[in-house]
């Protein structure tokens, strides 16, 4: 069997299909009883050597995103700070692939099929799956009412992987100094505030941000409107905040499902709960953090896909006409700009405008926020747009939705979103793998991009800002919906 000592402790993995396998290694204390609510401890140590062969429970919450039963994958517990690691067998000095999943704030786990990592072993990359707690427990920050709370504990769970790496991944087989720290939606909104935090400077040297949100990482008078919901709910106020500490934990996932399904219908376009700024791990809002230099050095690769929110609209989480955006507009005291955003957007069916409005919204504009204050800064900087649909996704009229680039881009074929991938050729299906996934790996190993079989991937840079479209044909793109960026790089909705 596959026996590491780490700094903790020994742990024993699995050797099958030439890959060493670890499931389950503890790197954070049980963030329970006096930990809960506060940021991740490490672990303590262990005597003996620790089986690890099989998932840990994922973190506490109430199913995922298609509605699946919760329990389907594994259990789950506040007891959840576990990471995974894949690695080819007789590995030294490899490139390291740490994948922090999505969810929406609320949701994921390591466990989902979809966000298995041995394609990458088999590829001569250790990688690394870690847990980080996700709804009130992880998100939702209760620390300007009580001392007994503290705030952005699932940033504080990354950052201590990230530790956790540095510290052992070379007994892996793994090379601390040539680190990739990848995530998709609320994973890639978590690099996003890796690429800010002072917490996590110096801990990865290249990152993928696949359809992150960097807006989402938002002022604590932002974090009240979803508070207000949470607190209705659960039937108290600031002033009783402190029973949270010792409230059952089906209790916290009926306030968190109240803001989940319903924050939206009463702040139309406003962010799920997530990372706040204005604190030691996260200072300042992510693209001014960067613009100072919080990333200086690090690689990027920042992706979005071509219709983001359609799955979005589908679910009823987002605005679904202009009445929507109207009344977004008006609670943030800017009534005017509706007539600007229709013209901006003129020419579309309302669905297919706001849809487009609320993707250039919620993603594109601050990721090429991102981007610029990145390459002026030195950085290289590499963007793409996921512009493939399957059939099911053309005939559902979703088109390259959000979550599409997940199993190109790992090389996963299962997962709850692969019933996408129904009535669609395999050889197409095929050759996005070949496509994304290859450029991943590309850019593990070097920092710089590839496309199989398609054209060189030129640099994001500040005045042609070139961005990869990716299909079955690739191509190269300079500086698109420029306009749209021009109006939302400014505007600022709940904060």
């Amino acid at each position: 069997m596959a026996t590491v000592e780490t700094t903790h402790g020994k742990v024993e993995g699995l050797e099958q299909d030439g890959l060493n396998t670890w499931l389950g290694i503890p790197f954070g204390a049980p963030p329970v009883g006096d930990l809960r609510f506060r940021r991740a401890q490490p672990v303590e140590n262990w005597d003996g050597v620790r089986e690890c062969a099989a998932f840990a429970p994922g973190p506490l919450q109430f199913g995922d995103m298609m509605g699946k039963d919760p329990d389907v994958i594994g259990p789950h517990s506040e007891d959840c700070l576990y990471l995974n690691v894949w690695a080819p067998q007789n590995a030294e000095r490899c490139p390291v692939f740490v994948y922090l999943y999505g969810g929406a704030n609320h949701l994921g786990e390591t466990a989902d099929p979809s966000y298995r990592l041995d394609s990458f072993a088999r590829k001569g990359i250790v990688a690394v799956s870690p847990a980080y707690r996700v709804g009130p427990l992880g998100f939702y920050d209760f620390s300007p009412f009580s001392d007994r709370f503290d705030s952005n504990c699932a940033l504080s769970d990354v950052a201590l992987a990230l530790q956790w790496v540095r510290d052992n991944i070379e007994r892996f087989g793994g090379d601390p100094a040539n680190v990739t720290l990848c995530g998709e939606s609320a994973g890639g909104s978590l690099v996003y505030c890796a690429l800010a935090s002072p917490a996590c400077k110096g801990l990865f040297q290249k990152a993928i941000a696949m359809s992150g949100l960097p807006g989402n990482a938002v002022s604590r008078r932002g974090q009240l409107y979803n508070h207000q919901l949470f607190f209705e709910k659960l039937g108290i106020d600031e002033s009783r905040v402190e029973e949270l500490v010792d409230m059952g934990y089906e209790q916290l996932l009926e306030g968190a499902l109240e803001v989940y399904k319903n924050s939206d219908a009463r702040y139309p376009g406003i962010f799920q709960t997530g990372a706040v700024v204005g604190d030691d791990l996260l200072p300042d809002y992510v693209w001014d953090s960067l613009a100072k230099g919080s990333a200086d050095g690090v690689a990027c690769l920042l992706g979005t896909c071509a219709n983001e929110a359609a799955l979005f609209r589908m679910m009823k989480m987002i605005p679904l006409d202009w009445a929507g955006i109207g009344r977004m507009f008006e609670l943030n005291g800017m009534p005017e700009a509706l007539d600007q955003v229709r013209s901006l957007y003129g020419g579309m069916k309302e669905k297919d405008a706001v849809t487009a409005l609320v993707r250039d919204r919620m993603f594109w504009a601050d990721a090429v926020k991102c981007a610029l204050a990145l390459s002026e800064r030195g950085n290289r900087v590499h963007m793409y747009r996921y512009d493939f649909a399957t059939t099911p996704q053309k005939l559902l009229g979703l088109g390259a939705a959000h979550a599409s680039d997940i199993g190109p881009g790992l090389d996963t074929w299962e997962g709850a979103l692969s019933i996408f991938n129904k009535l669609t050729s395999k050889k197409k299906l095929q050759r996005m793998h070949d496509v994304l996934h290859g450029a991943f790996v590309s850019f593990v190993r070097t920092g710089e991009p590839q496309v199989t079989g398609g054209p060189a991937w030129d640099a994001f840079e500040p005045d042609r800002r070139a961005v990869m479209a990716l299909d079955q044909r690739c191509r190269m793109v300079d500086d698109p919906d420029r306009a749209r960026f021009e109006f939302w790089k400014d505007i600022e909705l709940y904060q």
